[in-house]
């Protein structure tokens, strides 16, 4: 030791790490050592070898330079280093976790090309990260929208399917994303989608409806669907009713229309649009990625498609 810190040799043999690779995390700015003696030594702290360890640990574990940088980034102290280390093996766990409800579900004696990709895909997409996602439905999610959507309420669209992504994902998850991606990418599902869309975007293009407060409408329009449908109202309930008067009133506005029966035939045909491909498949994918809200979203949703159902019924 020189004036209580370490030399790279003793720090090699109390952290398990060869010289050249502390030397190398030194160069890669993971651990830098906390001084430099006057012939040149590279000295390292007692916390400096807690930091070296947790770098060997999550080498272990299969986590690259760039987001050990990042871990260490945070760390101040031996105690801020520790629980770093728990909860890398505690990420570490979820993910073989993952990997291991993965192959269970495929059989026995089945291995495609297709099984192949399917979990090759899933497992990818399990080593993505919530920037990487969010980055990566950035740039993917617009392929599903038309192009005559105005740039304000494509923003708002993207940033609301953000909000639905969790940071973490576990098993169920990771395959739903994996599932997610490969739709998305799908030039047959961007076209359906785009198809499905264009008259809703064509609708909001003619108006001066700002995006911030058709999402408050609808979000106050679906919290009451929530709320009648946890408490068991059926179709025909005044207070259901009243909810779809308010919902047809929404869009009545935003098409600057009168809800006459040639409107109310489009939006009728509008609304089943939820339950109908290429929404139905999008909504099971999107449920299963964040099962806490979305699944109430979605009861939330049918029970309005029923009351318009039972209105339209009573009207004919």
């Amino acid at each position: 030791m020189i004036g209580g810190r370490y030399t790279i040799g003793e720090a090699a043999k109390r952290t398990g790490l060869s010289v050249k690779a502390i030397r190398h995390y030194a160069d890669e700015r993971v651990v830098a050592p906390t001084a430099v003696s006057a012939a040149g030594y590279r000295l390292y702290s007692l916390d400096d070898l807690w930091r070296l360890g947790l770098v060997r640990i999550l080498r272990q574990l299969e986590f690259g330079l760039p987001e050990i940088r990042g871990i260490l980034a945070g760390s101040r102290d031996i105690q801020t280093v520790v629980r770093v280390q728990r909860d890398a093996i505690d990420l570490q766990i979820r993910r073989l976790s993952s990997v291991r409800s993965l192959l269970a579900r495929v059989p026995e004696g089945v291995w495609t090309d297709t099984s192949a990709r399917h979990l090759t895909a899933i497992l990818e997409a399990m080593q993505m990260g919530s920037e990487e996602r969010q980055r990566w439905l950035g740039e993917n999610w617009p392929q599903a929208v038309p192009e005559e959507a105005p740039a304000a309420w494509r923003e708002r669209y993207l940033e609301q399917v953000r909000g639905i992504l969790p940071e973490d994902l576990g098993a169920e998850q990771d395959a739903a994303w994996a599932e997610l991606k490969e739709l998305l990418v799908d030039p047959r599902f961007q076209d359906r989608m785009q198809e499905s869309l264009r008259p809703f975007w064509q609708m909001i293009a003619r108006t001066p409806v700002q995006p911030s407060d058709w999402s408050s409408a609808m979000a106050g329009l679906l919290q009451r669907a929530r709320s009648l449908r946890s408490g068991g109202r059926s179709p025909s309930d005044p207070e259901v009713q009243a909810l779809v008067d308010d919902w047809i009133s929404v869009f009545a506005n935003a098409a600057d229309t009168p809800p006459t029966p040639e409107f109310m035939e489009r939006f009728a045909h509008y609304a089943e649009q939820v339950q109908e491909e290429p929404n139905r498949t999008l909504w099971d994918i999107m449920r299963r990625l964040n099962p806490d809200s979305l699944e109430l979203d979605y009861e939330a949703q049918l029970l309005m498609i029923e009351g318009l159902r039972a209105r339209m019924a009573q009207d004919d």
